[in-house]
């Protein structure tokens, strides 16, 4: 079953970090003291065999699957900004204790890290969807590269600032308040996923965390449709919070925070308010104009032409999404008939139509044909 696929999947991601706590708790409780199995069990934690088994199997296509981008906009839009935003924070402390200047070679690592990044959220904002260069590097530089540099940089200082600045090394192991700057970060991640409920309460709770975490430095993709009208009050939610973790944040920070910002890591602060007001400029112009208003049927229309497409690449979170956020209607009779899909076309896009079996979605039941092009669905009751 589905359910079954998902718990063998979430065991192959989970299956490393598990073992990886397993191992380092029994290490605390035994009192092993082995710091070359403490760091090699500490990075067991980072790894899962399930990219490599995505890429094995892609590898006998030539072609990349629906599952293989949704882990790279895992880890390009949840791992990659927490991995730059710790690096920096630490690379802060360790300024604040030791007065060591800032690493250019740290500097360049962030913008690229940056610039990855926002690659990372234009695939994610037109995937599924051919758009001209001029459009999505349009995109890249008016929305994308202002909001992920603007997140990352002020929970990254946020962070710093309401912490006791260390002045020594010592400093930094008795000194760990930065729990403040986790529950804002918490807070946006539950409005994101409150607002795509409310505008999609079918959306599975699993499909809205994952979205709401991407959106976190991505805001909504573009290739739903439904969520367009999410957008604007998505860059003033980001505007509010900062607000308010620069009004805290001046009440907590002493001459000792700012003499480091200001003297050794002044060009990230700069970059960090004109990126603050830029995003917030382009959330409220730019992104009005980028796709036109659409009517719900028309959405509908659309969601249900992109439907057969999505079915025959094996893309279960697009079919969900479709059927789910931008109302795709599955109508009784045949889906991607001779007229649409064809076998050459199914051997065009890489598959070898070899599926079977019965699958049940919205009170409608989809025989899954051995070697067509078609998909039969099946509704209870109709006459």
């Amino acid at each position: 079953s589905s359910r079954a696929t998902d718990f063998r999947t979430l065991g192959r991601i989970l299956c490393c970090p598990l073992a990886s706590a397993v191992g380092l708790t029994a290490m605390h409780v035994s009192g092993i003291d082995s710091p070359k199995l403490h760091a090699a069990l500490v990075f067991l934690f980072v790894l899962s065999p399930e990219p490599f088994l995505q890429l094995a199997g892609d590898w006998e296509t030539g072609e990349r699957s629906a599952g293989s981008f949704w882990f790279l906009a895992a880890e390009g839009l949840i791992e990659a900004p927490a991995s730059g935003l710790l690096t920096l924070y630490t690379a802060i402390l360790l300024s604040s204790a030791t007065d060591r200047p800032m690493d250019p070679l740290l500097f360049m690592s962030c913008m690229w890290g940056f610039a990855t990044i926002t690659l990372t959220c234009v695939r994610f904002h037109f995937y599924g969807q051919t758009r001209p260069l001029g459009e999505m590097i349009n995109v890249a530089l008016l929305w994308k590269f202002p909001g992920v540099v603007s997140q990352v940089l002020a929970f990254t200082v946020f962070a710093f600032l309401t912490r006791e600045a260390p002045h020594s090394k010592e400093g930094l192991q008795r000194q760990s308040q930065c729990k403040l700057a986790f529950a804002l970060l918490c807070l946006e991640v539950g409005l994101n996923f409150a607002q795509l409920l409310a505008i999609s309460p079918r959306m599975s709770k699993g499909v809205a965390t994952f979205f709401a975490c991407c959106m976190v430095v991505a805001g909504p993709p573009g290739f739903l449709s439904a969520l367009a009208s999410a957008r604007v009050a998505h860059g003033l939610q980001h505007a509010l919070i900062l607000g308010v973790m620069a009004a805290y944040a001046t009440t907590t920070a002493t001459a000792a925070h700012w003499e480091v910002l200001t003297e050794q890591y002044f060009p990230y602060l700069v970059l960090l308010l004109v990126t603050a007001a830029w995003s917030f400029l382009a959330s409220q112009v730019s992104c009005r104009g980028m796709a036109p208003e659409t009517s719900v049927a028309d959405r509908i229309k659309h969601g249900t032409a992109k439907l057969d497409t999505a079915i025959l690449a094996g893309d279960a979170l697009m079919v969900r999404l479709l059927l789910d956020v931008e109302g795709a209607e599955v109508f009784p009779g045949l889906i991607g008939g001779e007229s649409v899909l064809t076998k050459d076309a199914l051997l065009q896009l890489g598959r070898d139509a070899s599926f079977c079996g019965m699958a049940a979605h919205g009170g409608r039941f989809y025989a899954c044909p051995f070697d067509d092009s078609a998909v039969l669905v099946i509704t209870p009751g109709a006459q």
